[in-house]
């Protein structure tokens, strides 16, 4: 915050947006693909299961901020 304060111009606009934290239901942006049973997968699945999660439902094209 300090450096966004020192290099934002006298009466400018300082804009943040965050999307949701990590422990929260889809906090990968990407948990929930398949039903909301899915919406804590990043933490509660071991590595190798959230991964065969996660190349299930993984799209041949994904958008800029799908997680995939």
């Amino acid at each position: 915050m300090a450096e966004s304060a020192r290099v934002l111009r006298t009466g400018g606009s300082f804009y943040a947006t965050y999307g949701p934290m990590w422990f929260c239901a889809a906090g990968d942006h990407f948990s929930g693909r398949g039903g909301l049973e899915h919406v804590f997968a990043h933490v509660e699945y071991d590595e190798s299961t959230y991964k065969e999660y996660f190349d299930s439902y993984l799209l041949p094209e994904e958008e800029f901020q799908s997680g995939g």
